[in-house]
């Protein structure tokens, strides 16, 4: 007598979907994440309900002098500068399938299993992303990048690029200003202050993530991978100010 065979499309299947929140928490951007315009990651829901690119427009500071007195305003006005950043998103998805009968022959809970397989996958991929993004090439991956694109990148934001320990290791030609940096340049606070005054005087400014307007201090935000963190670590004058101690 010949058994009963099961069709493929009367398997149970079941979807994860409330996971979000934990992966986003689990990826480490969480607390720099968030709608508002102060957010170091700034998230947007404009396409939430529908839409595939999303415009972000910028406005940049105005610089002229103006003028004073009786003289004449029409005639001297300043050009608003403004540029756009069109972005397009796309859906990232994954699942895990569960059979019926294997869920019910195990006291292991494998939807609890796969929900938590589930989001270390997707902080994992956030995680990645964000960095591969933060360290891009006018969209493009540092890695997959050419020579071309680099230097291109690299000539249009001299005043905001580092390398290395000093403002006199920039070159136009990307690679000549990476060999100008050596293997005693480290991490330090002397280059953190350095990074902050180039990203005060750069041109459109670089915004501060905070600022105390009593006391006149802006306050920028570093990320940096665990080497380069650890040389940080080690500078005595980091581990003064912040009572570090070598582990």
């Amino acid at each position: 007598m010949p058994d009963t065979v099961l069709s493929t499309a009367l398997y149970v299947q079941k979807w994860l979907r409330q996971y979000y929140q934990e992966y986003v928490r689990t990826s480490g951007f969480l607390p720099y994440m968030g709608t508002g315009t102060n957010s170091i990651i700034q998230v947007k829901r404009e396409l939430t309900d529908a839409g595939k690119t999303i415009n972000i427009p910028l406005i940049t500071r105005l610089k002229g002098s103006g003028v004073t007195g009786k003289n004449v305003l029409t005639g001297n006005e300043e050009e608003l500068g403004n540029f756009n950043h069109q972005i397009t998103v796309d859906f990232l998805r994954h699942a895990v399938v569960i059979d019926e009968v294997d869920e019910k022959w195990t006291e292991i809970d494998l939807m609890k299993a796969a929900k938590d397989a589930l989001t270390a996958w997707a902080a994992d991929k956030l995680r990645a992303d964000t960095i591969t993004a933060l360290g891009s090439i006018n969209g493009i991956a540092y890695g997959t990048a050419s020579a071309g694109q680099k230097n291109t990148w690299t000539a249009a934001n001299e005043d905001r690029l580092l390398f290395g320990d000093a403002v006199g290791n920039y070159s136009a030609t990307h690679a000549t200003a990476l060999n100008n940096i050596t293997a005693g340049m480290t991490l330090s606070a002397s280059i953190l202050s350095l990074m902050k005054r180039i990203a005060k005087t750069a041109d459109p400014h670089i915004r501060p993530t905070r600022v105390n307007n009593s006391a006149g201090r802006e306050y920028f935000m570093v990320f940096t991978g665990s080497m380069a963190f650890r040389d940080l670590k080690n500078d005595p004058v980091m581990q003064q100010a912040r009572g570090w101690r070598e582990a």
